[in-house]
């Protein structure tokens, strides 16, 4: 088994070579756009204004991804090395080279068109191209500051439609592209886990999220639907790939074999959920106006992201959902695929930044103050996912989601009861903070749950990238940590695999911990607008506020965005 290395995530690799978060690599959300193989003809996409697509649906497979952007300029084209945006200038900076053979090709490339490349010699499906005007002066091995305004034309290469591949991913609007640039590489949450696949390592989310405090621990529960068993034994890694420490508790493995008619999912508690007949919603309605319906019944990464304009007197946004429902029926469990936004992380990022040289003060005031502060702070500020169910007598919250890490979708499945609902049609509705959660897909599953068995499984070996033995800090929650505390660390654990008793197997993760972020904020704290954050609801209005301030500073570059419609 090959060692973890950090370097080949790029989120990783900006963040460990930056003492700061004001500058970012422009390069990750151009990227991400195709990961599928196999073709012999790409086209040079444009970015389109009017996709319908999340801005950062494609981060769940941030960690596969190679970066490489490629500067086109009266017919000259060079590679950008060390690609960085400044964010308080929105200055594209680094240093042009020469393009090796793998990005060259014998006809200049433009927007719109379709070329023919040899799989062998080329790899042109994770280029990102900028077209620029002459206004900016480009030398070879000379560093260089470019605008935003002097992008003429942003596009992506992508598998060929036309002939006859597969597309890949379709691209967002221009000024979201530049929003999420900025929101990846300010990511701070969590360690990552890997899972050996049987081809290598696959990112499955994050552990223990949103957990900042060691007095606020619960256990967490994640499914690895990636694992596969390789010699008797199932394999990941727990890596450190941000400015924080972190300190795992437990690391053990929970296995249910079960009939390959149904599926499984967890809910928050770790209590399991079979699911034989998933309904999709009948209609799917935001802030009681926006129809949301086709993004929420499809697992297809178009989603609702809590971001509409209306919004609630407690500045909340919400998504109602209607089901089929028949008079008999008092129950049953509602499946989410969701995950947390990286905006949210983001905008944290920004409310922390206002305590300037305090902040580590502040960091360390916050682990003593109560479990019962930390989770009423939240729910208050509206960053958890509050799960409503019309019973027949009026809304009833039934469950608060915390946390699943913004990465990758996480699929929970969640206990409803209702009465006096009579055969309409069974209501439910979700409710958070602006921006805060994407919504992949919800479904309603009424069968009964059968009845299963979980093994778990301790951790058999387990070795750090210290060569350190650490299995027996993994093996129970006993406040003997694993440490993490520089950007690389990693662990790499097995676990032998028990017999297989039923036709399927899923395989969950059962952790506990808590991180603490590195941080060098400068300054005095804000004390004026820290105080706003006591009042209930005020995270949310940040956030939204937040957002259109950084969409008016993008816009007033006016970069041209070129549709993939567009032929030259």
């Amino acid at each position: 088994m090959r060692p973890y290395n950090s370097f080949s995530n790029p989120i990783s690799f900006v963040k460990s070579s930056k003492r700061t978060t004001r500058v970012f690599s422009v390069l990750l959300s151009l990227l991400l756009v195709n990961l599928f193989t196999g073709c012999t003809y790409f086209k040079v996409k444009g970015i389109e204004q009017d996709a319908q697509k999340s801005q950062i649906s494609w981060l769940q497979e941030f960690n596969q991804a190679q970066k490489y952007i490629v500067l086109h300029q009266s017919g000259v084209s060079m590679h950008l090395q060390n690609a960085q945006i400044d964010e308080s200038t929105y200055e594209l900076k680094g240093i042009p080279v020469v393009l090796p053979p793998e990005h060259s090709y014998k006809r200049p490339l433009e927007v719109g068109k379709g070329y023919r490349y040899k799989k062998r010699d080329q790899s042109p499906l994770n280029e990102a191209h900028l077209f620029l005007n002459n206004e900016v002066n480009l030398m070879m091995g000379t560093p260089v500051s470019i605008p935003i305004s002097s992008i003429e034309k942003i596009g992506y290469s992508d598998k060929d439609v036309t002939r006859g591949i597969l597309s890949g991913v379709g691209v967002f609007a221009a000024t979201l592209a530049l929003i999420t640039i900025i929101v990846a590489l300010t990511k701070s949450s969590c360690p990552f886990i890997y899972a050996d696949d049987g081809e290598g390592w696959a990112f499955q989310g994050e552990l223990y999220p949103g957990n900042t405090r060691e007095n606020a621990q619960v256990p967490n529960y994640m499914k690895l639907p990636a694992i596969a068993e390789k010699d008797g034994f199932y394999n990941i890694q727990i890596t450190n790939e941000l400015l924080e420490i972190q300190h795992t508790d437990e690391a053990v493995l929970e296995i249910v074999d079960h009939p390959g008619s149904v599926t499984v999912a967890m809910d928050p508690s770790g209590t399991l959920h079979t699911i034989q007949a998933p309904r999709a919603p009948l209609r799917a309605l935001a802030d009681g106006r926006h129809e949301m319906t086709s993004e929420v019944q499809e697992a297809d990464e178009y989603l609702a992201a809590f971001n509409t304009p209306m919004q609630q007197s407690d500045n909340t946004r919400r998504l109602d959902l209607w089901f089929e429902h028949t008079a008999g029926q008092t129950s049953g469990k509602l499946v989410l695929s969701l995950k947390n936004s990286l905006w949210l992380d983001y905008v944290m990022g920004k409310f922390l930044e206002q305590f300037g040289d305090f902040y580590p003060q502040f960091q360390k005031n916050q682990q003593s103050s109560t479990r019962e502060e930390f989770y009423q702070w939240r729910e208050d500020q509206s960053l958890p996912l509050s799960v409503y169910v019309d019973t027949g007598n009026g809304w009833e919250l039934q469950h608060t989601v915390y946390a699943v890490g913004p990465l990758k979708f996480q699929e929970i499945a969640l206990p409803v009861t209702f009465s006096g609902v009579g055969d309409a049609p069974l209501k439910v509705r979700l409710k958070t903070g602006f921006m805060f959660w994407e919504l992949d897909k919800v479904a309603i599953d009424y069968s009964e749950d059968l009845p299963l068995k979980k093994t778990r499984v301790l951790p058999y070996a387990a070795t750090d990238n210290y060569q350190q033995n650490v299995k027996t800090l993994l093996e129970k929650p006993d406040q003997h940590y694993l440490t993490q505390s520089e950007v690389g660390d990693w662990v790499e654990i097995r676990y032998q695999s028990p017999p297989k008793e039923a036709e399927a197997r899923t395989v969950f993760m059962r952790s506990k911990g808590f991180y603490t972020y590195k941080r060098e904020f400068e300054g005095l704290p804000d004390l004026g607008e820290l105080r706003k954050f006591r009042n209930p609801g005020h995270f949310t209005s940040f956030s939204e506020d937040r957002f259109n301030a950084l969409i008016q500073s993008i816009l007033k570059s006016k970069p041209e965005i070129v549709t993939s419609d567009e032929r030259n």
